[in-house]
Parts: structure tokens; C-alpha cells; sequence
């Protein structure tokens, strides 16, 4: 009896080693437009989103992570991440895991226009006026300027990431996390910021990235590299300097953006476009979200290859719930498979012939029907102006030239299916209220002269960092615990207005 005809049947194994991460994929969520959080039809949506998670659960296990690919909020104000919060902590409850495995990158609804006046506009008109490794080459001194003209209107946003480990700044335009695959290889996760440039100007192909979030380049052997972004590669404005450092590198990649499925292969890279969980209400409105499964194959052979299984779910108004976009029903997964050249070719140069001292390693199971491509359903966005088709932008530049990769902090092996601890004491520190957090601090001596002056998301960013580096982790959740119980749950107040983050 195959996983399609029993309902109980799980249609892969469970996680269990964590050799094959198992993820949910979530996009385009839009909190806190009226629509969105009143409108029956919306609520009616998340009430089944929730029904579904609960029975991928039960055919596929407890996934190891949810992942957020941008606009998670409908105008980057901090009241839309409140409800946005509640919302992921009901999915991750439901999904009997933790709410700090929850990981996010910001979408160009996370930008407040409203702070996208005077200096910070021209910022961006400028850039988008240059050829793309012109502009690559000024955005190290943007990131160094102390107004943030491309991090400042992503205040409310950062204040939201931080407590999932995932914010972003000047200083760290992308975050790293690692994940165990297979049986002694390793998925190297980043998540980009795609919208440092989002303003009401974007259209396709005037987005900008830059090189030092797309030099994924590692010379680790059983390094695999996925990246999350909101926006896929043909809105960027270089997108073909990008797509030239991340090509036999980035074997995987989760966008969002334009509210419909895709599913497609580009230069030996899997690229998975999630649907909305909340599109724009018209004729045509169809939520979606992703269940995706990652595993190597011949992974000590000659020939290894990347393996992804995708559960493309989606809620069609005349059944009222989710179901697999295929034909078939159930939770048949589309799947595709790309091999990892960079692994292949650094064994073919090392020697003609090899041989593994590692039993060879069982496959993953042949998923019991393999289903077409889903049909894009189109819809537009309420910011943005879709201006062509969906082929790739070919855009002109000037020969590349390589830069240093900016450091990213340091990742963390999170396979086994449980949070890195520091996740998990950031995530509790969050549910502190500011005075409380800022004595806890002080009293393990994670603040440091000049940090008093900088953004609450800044001075948090640096204390972990300094957490990292000490023994005292253990302490500190401890002191959590303590603080937590004296201080009440819930989501805490805004610090005091000298701390808010601005553009000055």
C-alpha cells in the first residue's frame, strides 16, 4: 500500500537524525491589512492553513524549522508584527515545535514607506541609476553611514526579527544557519535581504542585493547552500553579477513575492516561488504554502545530487481547505533532483577512481507519483508593479568584480530537530519587558561603553554576540527564567523614545 492510498502513512521517513531537514514554507502573509485580519474569507484561510499544518504533521512528521519569505507584515508597522507573532506562534504550537524555529527574511511590504523620504529615496533612485557592479561597489559605505538610509525604514521589522535570531543591519545584511545533512554533510542556510532598496518605484530588475549577500562561494566539500530571499532573482538589478557567484554553489532556493507557484531549475539550482498565505482578494485568490524536504543521494559516490521533495498546498475556495495542487490529491510531492557539481568535480580532480570507506548510504524512498508542474495562478501586488513576464531579466554590467564576503555571524547545527539554546534564550528574552532586559544585561556584563546610544535591536544583536563567545549560556536562560517569572509574559512595551530606532 503506497502513501496515497493510506492516509496514515507517512509519505517520506520522519526526520529523525535530521539527515533530511524537513521545512514549512510560508509567504506573503501580510499582517495587519483589515482584509487580511477581518475578512472572513481570510480568517477562514488561516483557520484551514492551521487544520492543514496539523494533518503535514501527520503525514510527514515534525518539521525541523518554519520558513518565512517576506512580507510578513502588509506596511513594516510594528502593531502588524504583534498580530504576525500570535499568528507564527499558533503554527509552531501546532506544529509541536518551538517559536524560535522560526526563521525570517524581510519582504518589500516589511519596508515603512513612510520613511522612505528626502535623503533615503535619493539614496535609492541613485543606486538603481548605476550599473550593477557600480552600485555593489557603493553600498559598503552606505552600510557604514549613520543615517541607515537601507535599514532604517526596516525598524519595525528588525525589532521583530531579532527575537527569531534573524535580524539584519549594516553590519550583517544576510544571517546564517546550518543545518546536518545526510549522514556527515551539512546545509548551509542564508537569508537575504532583497529589499534594502524597496520603495513605491520597485518593479522587475530594479531591486537591488549586492555581492556580498551572493558570495555564497565555500570551499568545505559537504557544504550544500540554500538561500531564502523575497524577491526571486529577476527582480534584481543584479541579478546577473549575482547568479555569477552563487552558479555550482547555491543548490536550493526559497523566494516568495509574486503570489504563485513556481517550481523550476536554473543553472543546476532548485527554485521553489511559494504562493501567498494572503493574497489580494479578487476573482483569483488562492493561498498557498510549501512543505519541502531536503536530502543528498550517492552522497560519498561519484555522482551526488541534491534531492528535494516539495508538497505544494493550496486552498481552493470551492473545497474550503487545502489540498495538493496535483490531480491526485493527498500528499503526492512534486519532486526534483540537481547534482552538486562543485562535490563531483573537486572528487573527479582528487582522483579518477573513489572509493568510500562509508557503507554506501540508503536513498530516499521513491515518492509513489510524481505530479506536473501546478499552474501558476497570477495575482498582483498591492506595492509592487509586475511589468513582464516571468522569464528572467537579462541586465547589462560591467565585468565582475569579486569582493570579500561580508562575515556572516556564526551559523549553528541545528539537525537534530531542536533550536540552538542561544535561539532559545533569544527568543525568551523577547517576552521581557526593555527595563528588564537591559538589567539582565548589565548583570552579566554583556553591555559595553557606547552601547546605551544604540537602536534596542543594535545593543541586542551585539549582547548575544558577546553571549556566543562566553560559558555562561546556561546562566543567562536561567536568569531568564527568574526575570520572566518577576517580570509577567506577554509582548513587551516599546523602550522609551530615546531608544526607538530612527533614520538619524
Amino acid at each position: 500500500m503506497t502513501a496515497s492510498e493510506d492516509p496514515m502513512m507517512p509519505a517520506t521517513p520522519p526526520t529523525g537524525d535530521g539527515a533530511s531537514p524537513l521545512f514549512v514554507h510560508l509567504s506573503d502573509i501580510h499582517f495587519d491589512r483589515k482584509d487580511i485580519s477581518h475578512n472572513g474569507a481570510n480568517v477562514m484561510a488561516r483557520e484551514n492553513l492551521i487544520d492543514d499544518l496539523h494533518e503535514g504533521v501527520r503525514h510527514l512528521g515534525v518539521p525541523d524549522a518554519v520558513l518565512v519569505t517576506g512580507d510578513i507584515a502588509f506596511s513594516g508597522q510594528a502593531h502588524q508584527y504583534d498580530e504576525a507573532r500570535v499568528f507564527l506562534k499558533r503554527v509552531t504550537d501546532t506544529l509541536g515545535i518551538e517559536p524560535e524555529q522560526v526563521q525570517v527574511v524581510p519582504g518589500n511590504h516589511d519596508v515603512d514607506r513612510g520613511l522612505v523620504t528626502g535623503s533615503v529615496q535619493a539614496t535609492h533612485e541613485a543606486l538603481r541609476r548605476e550599473m550593477p557592479i557600480d552600485a555593489d561597489n557603493r553600498l559598503p559605505g552606505l552600510y557604514r553611514e549613520a543615517s541607515d538610509p537601507l535599514f532604517a525604514p526596516m525598524a519595525a521589522y528588525r525589532d521583530f526579527a531579532v527575537n527569531y535570531d534573524c535580524d539584519v543591519s549594516g553590519e550583517y545584511p544576510f544571517w546564517e544557519t546550518e543545518w546536518q545533512l545526510g549522514r556527515h554533510s551539512v546545509l548551509r542556510m542564508r537569508g537575504l535581504t532583497t529589499c534594502i532598496v524597496s520603495d513605491g518605484d520597485d518593479r522587475r530588475a530594479n531591486l537591488i542585493v549586492g555581492l556580498r549577500q551572493a558570495s555564497v562561494a565555500t570551499e568545505a566539500r559537504d557544504d550544500v547552500v540554500m538561500v531564502l530571499g523575497h524577491h526571486p532573482t529577476d527582480w534584481w538589478h543584479d541579478m546577473d553579477e549575482c547568479e555569477e557567484v552563487m552558479r555550482d554553489y547555491v543548490s536550493l532556493g526559497l523566494f516568495g513575492h509574486k503570489h504563485v507557484a513556481r517550481l523550476s531549475v536554473v543553472d543546476n539550482s532548485i527554485r521553489i516561488v511559494a504562493g501567498a498565505v494572503h493574497p489580494e482578494r479578487h476573482s483569483d485568490w488562492v493561498p498557498r504554502y510549501n512543505w519541502v524536504r531536503v536530502g543528498v543521494r550517492d552522497e560519498d559516490g561519484p555522482d551526488p545530487r541534491l534531492d528535494a521533495h516539495i508538497w505544494s498546498r493550496v486552498m481552493l475556495p470551492s473545497v474550503n481547505r487545502f489540498r495538493s495542487d496535483s490531480d491526485e490529491g493527498g500528499w503526492n510531492p512534486h519532486v526534483k533532483q540537481v547534482p552538486l557539481v562543485r562535490w563531483a568535480r573537486a572528487r573527479r580532480s582528487a582522483s579518477p577512481t573513489i572509493v568510500s570507506a562509508v557503507p554506501e548510504q540508503a536513498e530516499l524512498p521513491t515518492p509513489p507519483t510524481a505530479v506536473e508542474e501546478p499552474t501558476p495562478v497570477d495575482t498582483d501586488l498591492a506595492h509592487t508593479t509586475d511589468t513582464g513576464a516571468d522569464e528572467p531579466v537579462a541586465m547589462p554590467g560591467a565585468p565582475l568584480v569579486p569582493q570579500p564576503p561580508l562575515a556572516a555571524r556564526a551559523p549553528v547545527i541545528a539537525g537534530d530537530g531542536r533550536p540552538e539554546r542561544v535561539r532559545t534564550a533569544i527568543y525568551a528574552f523577547g517576552e521581557l519587558h526593555f527595563s528588564a532586559q537591559m538589567k539582565l544585561l548589565a548583570g552579566f556584563d554583556l553591555l559595553e561603553d557606547g552601547d546605551q546610544s544604540l537602536p534596542p535591536t543594535e545593543i541586542r544583536m551585539r549582547a548575544f554576540a558577546r553571549l556566543r563567545a562566553s560559558d555562561r549560556l546556561d546562566e543567562f536562560m536561567a536568569a531568564i527564567e527568574v526575570a520572566l517569572r518577576h517580570d509577567g509574559d506577554g509582548r513587551p512595551p516599546d523602550p522609551p523614545s530615546d531608544y526607538k530606532e530612527s533614520g538619524n
